[in-house]
């Protein structure tokens, strides 16, 4: 009686993630996006970070994409003096199309050589996808013609045109 119990539950829990897996496979696009980019947010003690420059990403068919940020960052106020930092990375990533959002994984960051900020500084005032493994989920609109925007609440929104013309999301 137990054993069949076990089967039961582990068919109603698995069977439908298999169904999805089989049936509705990720769709892939080719896309170039690109934002400009700033961001204000509150740090302890009174002060501010404030982050801007320029996010160009681009999403593979295949699957895969690259994100490259270039901008400056720059965290002081209240008690503290404002210290200035470069900030130059690229981000190889893994995404998959759920609906209409995008997951995508972070696989690899890496700083170009005039980076002169904090990996977790970074990470927390201008972009966690430049964590390894950090998970997002974004929101795509389409916003006329070819052109597409994607984005998610605490993050400024991203304009994308297709690589090709053979792109088509989800409404």
């Amino acid at each position: 009686m137990k054993k069949t119990g076990y089967v039961i539950w582990s068919v109603v829990f698995i069977a439908p993630w298999l169904l999805a897996y089989v049936f509705l496979p990720g769709k892939k696009i080719e896309l170039t996006c690109q934002s400009n980019y700033e961001m204000l947010k509150s740090v302890s003690g009174g002060g501010e970070a404030r982050s801007y420059g320029t996010m160009t990403s681009y999403y593979h068919s295949d699957g895969s994409g690259i994100s490259r940020y270039a901008g400056m960052l720059r965290i002081g106020g209240s008690s503290t003096k404002y210290q200035q930092f470069s900030v130059h990375r690229v981000s190889n990533f893994n995404y998959e199309i759920i609906g209409a959002f995008v997951k995508i994984t972070s696989q690899q960051n890496s700083k170009y050589v005039d980076d002169n900020a904090d990996e977790s500084a970074v990470a927390e005032y201008v972009y966690s996808g430049f964590k390894n493994g950090s998970v997002e989920y974004l929101k795509i609109l389409k916003v006329g013609g070819n052109a597409f925007a994607a984005g998610i609440g605490v993050m400024p929104r991203i304009y994308c045109e297709p690589i090709s013309k053979s792109v088509s999301l989800p409404r």
